[in-house]
């Protein structure tokens, strides 16, 4: 949310003013083709008025999944450009 709050005034004021709230927390494990198995912290945030959710996975600081987490974080993600048939 820190980022989220940097990057824009409008979410940092609706999070200030509690407009965004927890709508529930949770555990997940995902498997990622890079990394493998990640155990994370899963919580769903919603906007009060409005249609719209928020899905964090988050990890433990200092764990494995929080290792990895990072890893992915540095990876370069752009996508390949697809050439024409």
């Amino acid at each position: 949310m820190y980022r989220a709050n940097q990057s824009s005034i409008g979410c940092g004021r609706r999070w200030n003013g509690h407009e965004i709230a927890a709508l529930h927390e949770t555990h997940k494990t995902v498997e990622h083709p890079q990394v493998g198995l990640l155990h994370l912290d899963c919580d769903v945030l919603r906007l009060d008025g409005a249609d719209l959710r928020i899905v964090l996975f988050t990890a433990a600081p200092g764990t494995p999944q929080a290792d990895a987490l990072g890893l992915l974080a540095s990876l370069d993600v752009t996508p390949a450009r697809q050439t024409a048939e």
